[in-house]
């Protein structure tokens, strides 16, 4: 049965009750008013019963919201090194991303189950051009001159977050990488990020996998610069999985908390002119899925099991999603809301302070559409529900 009420819309405010009893045209006992005759009587009625329903139909439109399901493709880049993430596995994550997506942001979204993608193949799809323009911006082996220019384009980056430098600061200490003093200055903290990325990057050079061969091994799969620029080539997929670790440093996109992961990025989001959306996000589940030495000495945690690894991806997903479809920036300091980048690779702890809703951008100037300082031409391309 549907109502009114069950579906969220307002009732009419005057009832409707058609007495269509007819009569023989006959005056009414003394004291009764003379009833209409029935041919009126039903008029009336169904006029009245039409102006309800349109009405009722009609009453959502005052507060005009989107609450159509966002659409986003997806597929799954994966590397054979760092093994396989079965296709069960991938839509079970899909799945719980989508319902946390909503859970945090209030708005509906559908993921399609991730297609899978070799990485060689594309690796491939990078033109001459994209390629010379990532391999300009890497920093490997790192020279005393590329770290000063680094640390300066770090120091500029901290200025550019619409975070404070005091919620910065809070962030990296409550991380446990370092201790950094209240009135540290932009610049000796931008210093002290990189010289620690620079430190902790070395794990992922000198410890082997299983083949041998490092986590880094000389392609350029685990470039950053790359999985940035990968949205400018043909492929045009809302959002892109891998297995493939992210961890890099160059004088492209600097980050704190991707310093303080030594060098990991979990995502990014960038922009892609031929996507639906505007932009595209990549999504790294490595630092969730992978237990080789290098990844479990920045990783601290204990073992996670099956479920809490689907849950930290899911969140991970709907962060960059959040990036996408609303164009937010990062509110550091801010545990409840998704938004807040994993402090090092604490996702057992992170996942665990989440909120509903906790992303209200009176919270932060970063959680206010449109912070996320994607170039002027790409419009937010959704709102947030009030």
């Amino acid at each position: 049965m549907f109502t009114a009420a069950a579906s969220g819309m307002r009732s009419p405010a005057w009832p409707i009750d058609c007495d269509v009893r007819g009569h023989s045209g006959k005056q009414e006992k003394k004291g009764r008013p003379l009833r209409k005759p029935l041919h009126a009587s039903l008029v009336t009625c169904c006029l009245r019963a039409a102006l309800a329903l349109v009405a009722i139909a009609f009453a959502p439109l005052a507060q005009a919201v989107d609450t159509s399901c966002i659409p986003v493709t997806s597929a799954y880049v994966e590397n054979p090194r760092f093994g396989n993430i079965a296709d069960t596995e991938l839509y079970q994550i899909t799945k719980l991303a989508a319902m946390r997506f909503q859970l945090f942001f209030g708005r509906c979204i559908t993921i399609d189950p991730p297609r899978t993608l070799d990485i060689s193949a594309v690796f491939d799809q990078f033109t001459p051009e994209l390629k010379k323009l990532a391999n300009g911006l890497i920093l490997d082996p790192p020279t005393s001159a590329s770290i000063a220019e680094l640390s300066h384009l770090m120091a500029a980056a901290l200025k550019k977050e619409p975070s404070t430098l005091a919620e910065q600061i809070a962030y990296v200490n409550h991380s446990g990488a370092f201790r950094v003093p209240p009135d540290t200055s932009v610049d000796d903290l931008a210093t002290r990020l990189v010289r620690y990325q620079l430190a902790e990057m070395e794990v992922f050079k000198s410890t082997p996998l299983r083949d041998g061969k490092a986590v880094i091994d000389g392609t350029p799969y685990n470039q950053f610069m790359y999985w940035v620029l990968l949205p400018k080539t043909r492929l045009k997929d809302d959002l892109y999985l891998t297995n493939q670790p992210i961890v890099s440093m160059e004088l492209g996109s600097p980050s704190i908390h991707s310093a303080l992961r030594g060098g990991i990025s979990n995502g990014v989001t960038s922009p892609c002119a031929h996507c639906d959306h505007g932009t595209a996000s990549i999504v790294s589940l490595y630092a969730i899925y992978a237990t080789d030495a290098a990844v479990r000495k920045i990783r601290t945690e204990a073992a996670y099991s099956s479920a809490e690894r689907r849950l930290f991806a899911a969140d991970i997903i709907a962060h960059e999603l959040g990036h996408q479809m609303f164009q937010l920036g990062h509110p550091f300091g801010i545990d409840a809301c998704v938004m807040d980048p994993v402090e090092v690779l604490n996702f057992r702890e992170r996942s665990k302070g989440l909120k509903a809703h906790a992303c209200g951008e009176d919270r932060s100037p970063a959680l206010k559409p449109g912070a996320a300082g994607f170039p002027p031409g790409i419009a937010v391309p959704y709102t947030l529900p009030k």
